[in-house]
């Protein structure tokens, strides 16, 4: 209709539309007209903007069907589907974790395995070393009840599906009186498949342990490892101060209860006790039936027992390393001195005394230097010059020493590894200075070490310096730091 209008009337309209001209009523029954004709054309063109919207859509969807075709053909001619069922399972393997996780988590292997198709699903379910592996993790909330209950009937249908391999069970299970009738459905589970645990680690309640441990010996025939952690027992309370407040000990008193030592602990070739306070005696027993014992950690306070039962030697011909944590007093810990150690190779020793500070027994060292093939030893204990002198005058492989809480290195000590005469292997180093100025005789070893070519050089050193008002490292002792660094010595200080 605008095609209509006459030069007259498109000037009157722009004149009004620029300066606010008043109308005349013909003119503004043209308007009228004009506003109506361009509503219809408005709803003409909504009609055919949704005729082409659906064409498009329609279009767009047969796009998406087809590229759906393209992959799903491309899928039907894929390599991996010809794959050979073995060499499928390698795959499964390799690209599976080391644990299969409890509770369930969708985007872990192996689970994600057996949502892609049916033969994958059919191929993962019957491979055992899949589920041979596995991680469990419970802590008291509101859903625990169900949760505990799908996780025990899981953890059953993977001792299943694990066949008759060896398996390694990894479970931290923390449960509250109403959910009581879980952990012993737990421990009935350990109890039926105890022939098969290989290894075991557990942390939580105990009642989830309670018949397990109570089997006798032969029912555990394949378990090599044996970790027991913050074992929640009644009655106990912390013994760990500073950093770790929470948590709790086990007191196993004397005489010992019979259902520990019916663990078969001969077989045993990886022990850890940590988070536990425990007399004496029972940790000496423990360890004296360990025969076949290769590693062990102690993280524990041991109480003082009946000396007398350590007039007996214990000897661990196969133990290669050997780590003890404690807060506790050292005469806890005196069975050390019974022990033959003819192959250890690993040494290390925590001592975090909350009162006075104590110091490394003589009556320890033959314990520790008989082997002769001691490669890593770390002493944070107090240890005086003529155990140090004995300990090193027998440790010829020693690689790694650290005794950054014992007595400054002598000079005559210094002056006898500086000529390969004492640990000529050693390559790292950790120690305590008194003062700064105490450091030349220490760089002077090094110096003299790096020129005899039978002796290895310490690339790694740390110096722990102990007096606050001597820190500040003059000009030609930090000269000579700089040079060896350059030189390709790792040297630190540190206060």
């Amino acid at each position: 209709m605008e095609a209509l209008l006459s030069q007259e009337e498109r000037a009157a309209i722009s004149s009004a539309a620029s300066h606010n001209d008043l109308l005349s009523d013909s003119l503004e029954t043209t308007l009228d007209l004009l506003i109506a004709d361009n509503k219809r054309s408005i709803v003409q063109l909504d009609d055919e903007i949704i005729h082409v919207q659906n064409i498009l859509d329609g279009r767009r969807n047969q796009r998406m069907n087809h590229i759906a075709h393209i992959r799903q053909y491309q899928t039907l001619l894929a390599p991996h589907r010809t794959l050979p069922v073995d060499l499928l399972e390698e795959i499964f393997v390799r690209c599976s974790p080391q644990n299969a996780i409890i509770p369930y988590q969708t985007p872990q292997t192996p689970w994600t395995l057996i949502q892609v198709c049916s033969k994958w699903r059919q191929v993962a379910l019957a491979l055992p070393t899949l589920w041979s592996n596995i991680k469990m993790q419970y802590y008291p909330r509101e859903s625990l009840s169900a949760c505990l209950r799908n996780g025990i009937r899981l953890m059953g249908m993977l001792f299943s599906r694990s066949a008759n391999l060896p398996v390694s069970l990894d479970a931290a299970i923390r449960v509250t009186s109403d959910v009581d009738d879980y952990a012993c459905e737990f421990d009935q589970l350990l109890v039926s498949n105890a022939a098969r645990l290989r290894h075991f680690q557990f942390s939580g309640s105990p009642s989830c342990i309670t018949s397990f441990i109570s089997l006798p010996p032969s029912s555990m025939q394949s378990l090599h490892t044996l970790v027991l952690n913050q074992i929640e027992f009644p009655g106990t309370t912390p013994f760990f101060r500073g950093n770790i407040q929470n948590n709790t000990g086990f007191q196993v008193a004397v005489p010992p209860a019979t259902s520990l030592f019916d663990m078969p602990f001969p077989k045993l070739k990886d022990l850890a006790l940590a988070h536990f306070s425990m007399d004496s005696d029972v940790i000496y027993d423990i360890l004296s039936r360990c025969t076949s014992l290769v590693n062990c950690e102690l993280r524990l306070i041991a109480h003082p027992g009946q000396l007398v039962r350590y007039n007996r030697m214990s000897t661990l011909s196969k133990l290669k390393k050997m780590e003890v944590w404690t807060t506790g007093p050292l005469i806890g810990f005196q069975w050390i001195q019974r022990l033959i150690l003819s192959d250890l190779i690993d040494f290390n020793f925590n001592f975090f005394g909350l009162s006075t500070p104590d110091t490394w027994p003589s009556a320890w060292t033959p314990a520790l230097i008989r082997s002769g093939h001691l490669q890593n030893l770390v002493l944070r204990i107090f240890v005086s010059q003529l155990d140090l002198e004995e300990i090193l005058a027998a440790s010829p492989l020693l690689l790694n020493l650290e005794i950054s809480d014992g007595m400054p290195i002598s000079e005559a000590l210094l002056h006898r590894m500086s000529h390969g005469e004492l640990v000529p292997k050693l390559s790292s180093l950790t120690c305590r200075v008194e003062n700064i100025n105490s450091l030349p005789a220490h760089l002077d070893m090094l110096e003299n070490r790096s020129k005899i070519n039978d002796v290895t050089q310490i690339e790694k050193v740390t110096f722990r310096v102990d007096n606050h008002r001597h820190r500040v490292v003059g000009g030609a002792v930090m000269d000579r730091i700089l040079r060896l660094i350059t030189e390709g010595q790792d040297i630190r200080l540190l206060p």
